[in-house]
């Protein structure tokens, strides 16, 4: 899952997902911006203003959940992104366009050992870099 999908951020994601392999599930926030996610190829489109998006991903995914998630928009997406995630499924927050607060079930992430990470692209140094 990939939220911001829109987003230049978002859009790399969803391209680059893609050409790993990935079955891609783009989170977007209105129907306009549904179309342009198409663009950048996911396999599916939720847009989360509409319905209800874990519902939605357990569908998508006939009830197997997600995988992963990248989240370059935080707030209120971060905990329905986490709340679609797989038991040991992961989540990586890389940004907070849409707020840097967010409520989280720790049962969830404990019970379903779900691991939760930061990226700051910014922070990477050049030893990193060349481990990559």
């Amino acid at each position: 899952m990939i939220s911001g999908s829109t987003g230049s951020v978002g859009h790399a994601l969803v391209q680059t997902a893609r050409a790993a392999g990935a079955s891609v599930i783009a989170l977007v926030s209105s129907d306009e911006k549904a179309s342009q996610a198409r663009e950048a190829g996911p396999h599916f489109v939720i847009n989360w203003q509409h319905g209800n998006v874990v519902e939605d991903v357990m569908a998508l995914t006939e009830g197997k959940e997600a995988d992963e998630a990248f989240d370059p928009v935080g707030g209120h997406l971060f905990s329905l992104l986490l709340a679609s995630l797989r038991r040991m499924g992961q989540l990586i927050s890389i940004g907070f366009t849409g707020g840097k607060e967010v409520s989280v079930n720790l049962l969830d992430i404990i019970g379903r050992e779900k691991i939760v990470k930061g990226y700051a692209l910014h922070s990477d140094t050049p030893e990193q870099d060349l481990n990559s």
